[in-house]
């Protein structure tokens, strides 16, 4: 081989392990980007869920796994559970449909094409009343 020839195989060479290096790098890393539609949804919940009585305590960030991204936040309110219920399940209805899973939760789901979405409430008693712990997630249908 000329010097020439065995220049060009050498800097091919580094070029291609190079490439194969940062392919690696980037492979690894999972992309954390959540939808603009699951953040918008989302944020609609968290209005509809927050009602006159209540007052929004916390917020999670979204969290997002292979197949499924989730949001918490929590709501504090002197309403009972049952009052609670009555006035959050009709405007959610209107997109959701809500089913009460057990005394202390309710559940409500809808899907869209390619999306299944859900939103839990869950009565969590407080030292100063009750709050309400919201879950939202949505997974490819």
């Amino acid at each position: 081989m000329s010097t020439n020839v065995r220049k060009v195989h050498d800097r091919e060479h580094d070029v291609l392990i190079l490439a194969l290096m940062l392919a690696g790098q980037f492979a690894c890393r999972q992309v954390d980007v959540v939808s603009h539609e699951f953040r918008s949804e989302s944020s609609r919940l968290q209005e509809l869920t927050s009602l006159a009585n209540t007052e929004l305590i916390t917020r999670e960030a979204p969290a997002r796994t292979s197949m499924l991204v989730t949001q918490e936040w929590r709501i504090a309110t002197t309403l009972p559970w049952p009052e609670y219920v009555k006035l959050v399940t009709p405007t959610l209805q209107l997109n959701y449909e809500c089913t009460a899973a057990t005394a202390e939760r309710v559940l409500c789901s809808r899907s869209s094409p390619g999306d299944r979405m859900r939103l839990e409430l869950s009565s969590r008693p407080d030292a100063g009343g009750l709050s309400v712990l919201a879950r939202f997630t949505a997974r490819p249908d």
